[in-house]
């Protein structure tokens, strides 16, 4: 299905997703421009957000040349998937297909309570299980993923990020901790 326009709502989403990613990360490098940058040995407080502004405008950079780069098929199908016919229309999600395009409502609570729990656990018992609580809601939030999913997605990020954060990179945090009791 196409728009008025020619542009299907899936490339016209696309568009519009990497040039958002562009101008959050442009403005992060801006705004980490303003501190010390420092180098590699020496990072400054301005080196990891400029980094990742950077990294995020590239990928803003590439979602956005994919969008205009590859042009779907006439019918929005996927032509890898044209062989399959059960499959041929395209992916659909297993409740059939956007409900009119309206926000995902259960998408973007589970991402938000993601990393309000990721604050809350920090603070209270530390940052493994803040990283397990905030990747286990957060994966909640994808309708196709199972319980089971999000279960192992969690473990294998609060493992990974452990050892990243915790104990590469020696963030000052306490990976474990018990709430006080008073």
């Amino acid at each position: 299905m196409r728009g008025s326009d020619g542009v299907s709502p899936g490339r016209r989403r696309d568009l519009l997703s990497g040039i958002i990613c562009i101008v959050v990360g442009l403005g992060a490098v801006l705004e980490a421009s303003r501190y010390t940058i420092g180098s590699l040995s020496h990072m400054g407080p301005g080196f990891y957000p400029a980094v990742l502004g950077a990294l995020l405008a590239l990928v803003g950079v590439m979602i956005t040349g994919a969008a205009l780069a590859f042009a779907p098929a006439p019918d929005d199908a996927d032509p890898l998937l044209a062989g399959i016919p059960a499959l041929a229309g395209g992916l659909q999600p297993p409740g059939g297909p956007d409900l009119a395009g309206g926000p995902d409502w259960r998408g973007w609570f589970c991402i938000i309570a993601g990393g309000v729990l990721f604050i809350v656990f920090a603070s209270l018992t530390g940052l493994a299980s803040a990283i397990f609580a905030c990747v286990f809601v957060a994966a909640l939030g994808d309708r196709t993923t199972s319980l089971r999913g999000s279960l192992v997605l969690a473990l294998c990020m609060t493992l990974f990020g452990t050892v990243l954060f915790g104990y590469l990179l020696r963030i000052a945090m306490p990976l474990w901790q018990w709430p006080s009791a008073g």
